[in-house]
């Protein structure tokens, strides 16, 4: 099976994910997740409009450069000035529409096919046809944004992913599957980390068993004491 073959398979096993739809997947909202500019309150209407404007846009543009806030503004009908005010940058936008608004965290009742859920939301994010260059350019940029602001380089998902994590093993506590206290920073790094090395650093493939194994380091990894 070549890569593209089973990069397809996984996209099929993974429906829900390769077009998210967060009217019927509401999102993982975290409070602060995007770093909003002061001003008058956002109409929840047009900023949704905008975000679904982006992520179309996204998937139809041939380049990451293509995304522009002149084009995303003409595409969702408002002023390009809206956009100036509701966010940062391009990269800020292209964040949260591709990478928070369409995060979902998973309840399938049981903790091992809870992260499995999770592990291929993270393989479709930095591995599917469209999602893979606008994620790589994605982090190209906040790369020199955060260096010229000599600052550290977050992932453009890292907190919404670790109260994803913590909630998770949450649930799983509630379930009486989990005891114990959660290190969700040490769950994410590897959930993260293991995916972009092998999908993105060395053009390798998940397949279903990868995807179990992988769910079981990130439940060790997860334990404070080890």
């Amino acid at each position: 099976m070549t890569n593209d073959d089973a990069r397809e398979s996984v996209n099929e096993r993974s429906s829900d994910y390769v077009v998210p739809n967060p009217a019927q997947n509401p999102p993982c909202k975290i409070e602060g997740q995007a770093k909003s500019k002061q001003g008058r309150p956002r109409d929840k209407a047009v900023h949704q409009n905008i975000l679904e404007c982006t992520r179309e846009l996204a998937k139809t543009k041939l380049a990451y450069k293509d995304i522009s806030f002149e084009a995303v503004a003409k595409e969702a009908k408002v002023a390009k000035s809206t956009l100036y005010r509701w966010w940062e940058n391009k990269a800020e936008l292209i964040r949260e529409a591709c990478f928070l608004d369409t995060l979902r965290c998973p309840d399938t009742g049981g903790l091992l096919s809870d992260l499995e859920d999770l592990v291929r939301q993270e393989i479709v994010a930095q591995t599917t046809s469209t999602s893979r260059p606008v994620f790589a350019a994605l982090v190209a940029e906040l790369i020199a944004l955060n260096e010229a602001a000599e600052c550290e380089v977050p992932c453009p998902y890292q907190a919404n992913r670790e109260a994803m994590l913590a909630q998770i093993f949450e649930q799983a506590s509630a379930r009486g599957e989990w005891a114990g206290e959660i290190d969700a920073e040490a769950a994410y790094e590897n959930l993260f980390s293991v995916i972009f090395y092998h999908c993105i650093g060395r053009n390798q493939v998940f397949e279903p068993a990868d995807v179990t194994r992988h769910a079981g380091r990130i439940r060790d990894e997860a334990r404070m004491v080890k």
